[in-house]
């Protein structure tokens, strides 16, 4: 399993309170979702579907004219931030972080 699939599975567990099942995600209202549609490190829909959680108080977003992005995200018990060249996958790092998930930078 690649890394990305290791993280896209913790955040859908943590974020978004998922189960995992073979091949899919069990949703908490009792529906499922194929893992293969599910892919916050590379679409960023997904990736904001992980901002738009009750856990996240706020989020900042910057992208530098050199296409280097920066992500900050508050909860209401930390807060974490990640830069990187990809905004998807440094909005889940940023989350990441926040649920004390070690992920290198982005």
């Amino acid at each position: 399993m690649s890394h990305a699939q290791q993280l896209t599975e913790a955040l859908a567990r943590m974020a978004l309170g998922w189960k995992t099942a073979p091949n899919r995600y069990l949703m908490r209202d009792r529906g499922w979702l194929p893992m293969w549609r599910f892919k916050p490190t590379e679409r960023i829909a997904d990736a904001f579907q992980l901002l738009e959680t009750d856990a996240v108080l706020d989020y900042v977003l910057r992208v530098d004219r050199h296409g280097v992005c920066w992500v900050k995200v508050r909860t209401t018990a930390t807060s974490a931030e990640a830069s990187g060249t990809s905004l998807p996958l440094t909005i889940c790092v940023a989350i990441a972080r926040v649920y004390g998930i070690h992920v290198e930078s982005a």
